[in-house]
């Protein structure tokens, strides 16, 4: 049922961005389907007043307009999102405090369960938050949201911009509002982009692609979709070795990861011509304050590597260093609208793995907290692996870079994750150590260790050993 809204109750009436237009269309599909549907919980230590926290979030909610936006698509061309002027947050508070420990881990699963499985509608505000509280000084928040309303470097603006507000709030003075523009801002700057351009870029990048290549790894035939973790530790020393690398070669990061993938593709598909996704932050638009602004801006794009077997490594990572740096203009255009440009039909036939470089440190923008409570550690309930069969998340804001794959339990087992993720740090290190080696060169296989390496590692391992029993 929709709620009719009040013309008075109405701050902006905006288009969808290309992205929205994509989820929205999935949500229609499948009205059943919840996979954008995020849910991030967080655990809380300190006191926490609850009548000032409800406030702070009011706060939030008024300062940043996607979290007080409704969609309307019904007898209409093009659907279109309505800014309300005012709204108060879905919030809910359990105390289970007095419980036994054993009552209040079973009372907390049947809340979660109960407030993650309840369906949301876009007709109506997809924004709400719960907070548990476990004991005197400890609690856990979920947040729960439509992806369509924001990603995740917003996660970190909104949970900034709490903590500061309760501080307000506690100290007894009205919260300060930040600068930051609006979002139809940036919705009209999208608009005005050069569509020929877009489609002349994009078809050129893809132009003779053929898409179908199937991994040649063992699948597992389980049948059922389940979203499993295997997480990497690069170590500190890959972490000295990588910034040397692209300093002195003068490329980021993000492109050496890249190619690396495309290199692991190449092997795993047997096929020299292979496109992967890569998501982007698509906050390079020149929208005032757009860097402090709650929306959706982050986007999955294509990344293509056709090569011959005799070229250097160190040519290939400049090439795709300078397609980076040549897409930025293009990194708004919706993949719906580049699979339309180039003819294929579903993503799928595009790519099946897409590579996160994280953009994002949630916990530096944490690390200040709140003067009455911080956020000790967090959760996210959410993986690009719903939309595709493979997710690795490279976290560069560590001392030590982690890798993340996320991929469908379904497809494939833990044993060939590991040995992705084995193949991904040899291939990286090798790009590395010899970027003057033709790719025909590259070994997936692990290379074998002299007698001081080996005695490192085991070193490394006994230091392991010694830290897990420290208590």
């Amino acid at each position: 049922m929709i709620n009719k809204i009040k013309t008075k109750d109405i701050e902006d009436i905006i288009s969808l961005t290309p992205m929205q237009r994509g989820i929205l269309f999935n949500y229609l599909s499948d009205s059943d389907d919840d996979q954008y549907f995020e849910q991030l919980i967080l655990n809380l230590s300190g006191y926490i007043n609850v009548d000032h926290f409800q406030k702070a979030w009011n706060f939030v909610v008024e300062i940043n307009q996607m979290l007080r936006t409704v969609f309307r698509w019904q007898k209409m061309k093009n659907p279109l999102q309505v800014i309300l002027k005012r709204h108060s947050v879905g919030f809910r508070y359990y105390d289970l405090s007095n419980l036994a420990a054993e009552e209040r881990e079973r009372m907390l699963a049947e809340t979660w369960k109960r407030e993650i499985g309840h369906k949301y509608d876009l007709q109506q505000v997809s924004f709400k938050v719960a907070l548990c509280k476990l004991e005197a000084e400890r609690y856990r928040m979920l947040i729960i949201y439509h992806h369509i309303l924001y990603d995740g470097w917003s996660t970190g603006i909104i949970l900034k911009e709490l903590m500061a507000a309760y501080n307000h709030l506690a100290a007894g003075v009205k919260p300060e509002r930040p600068f930051k523009g609006d979002f139809k801002d940036y919705v009209r700057n999208l608009q005005q982009t050069d569509r020929e351009q877009q489609v002349r870029f994009w078809t050129q990048y893809l132009a003779s692609f053929k898409p179908g290549k199937e991994f040649l790894i063992k699948k597992v035939p389980r049948g059922l979709r389940q979203v499993l973790r295997y997480n990497l530790d690069l170590g500190a020393a890959f972490r000295e070795n990588l910034d040397a690398f692209v300093k002195e070669y003068k490329v980021t990061a993000a492109s050496v990861f890249y190619t690396a993938w495309g290199i692991l593709m190449q092997k795993h598909k047997n096929c020299s011509d292979v496109v992967f996704g890569t998501a982007v932050s698509g906050r390079r638009n020149k929208v005032p304050g757009i860097e402090n602004m709650v929306g959706l801006f982050i986007n999955a794009l294509p990344m293509r590597l056709n090569t011959q077997p005799e070229q250097i490594i160190g040519s290939v990572i400049h090439a795709v260093n300078r397609v980076m740096q040549e897409r930025e203009e293009f990194e708004s255009t919706s993949l719906t609208d580049i699979l339309a440009y180039c003819g294929i039909k579903t993503k799928d036939e595009l790519f099946d793995t897409i590579m996160v470089v994280e953009n994002y440190p949630l916990e530096e923008r944490l690390v200040d907290g709140s003067e009455h409570f911080r956020i000790t550690g967090y959760d996210v309930v959410a993986d690009l692996v719903k939309d595709f069969k493979m997710t690795v998340g490279i976290d560069l804001f560590h001392q030590e870079i982690k890798a993340v794959f996320a991929y469908d339990g379904g497809l494939f087992s833990d044993e060939v994750m590991a040995e992705m993720a084995q193949h991904l740090k040899t291939v990286v290190s090798e790009i590395i150590r010899q970027p003057q080696l033709a790719l025909a060169d590259i070994k997936m296989s692990k290379p074998q260790a002299t007698d001081h390496q080996l005695l490192m590692e085991i070193e490394e391992k006994n230091k392991e050993l010694d830290m897990s029993f420290d208590f």
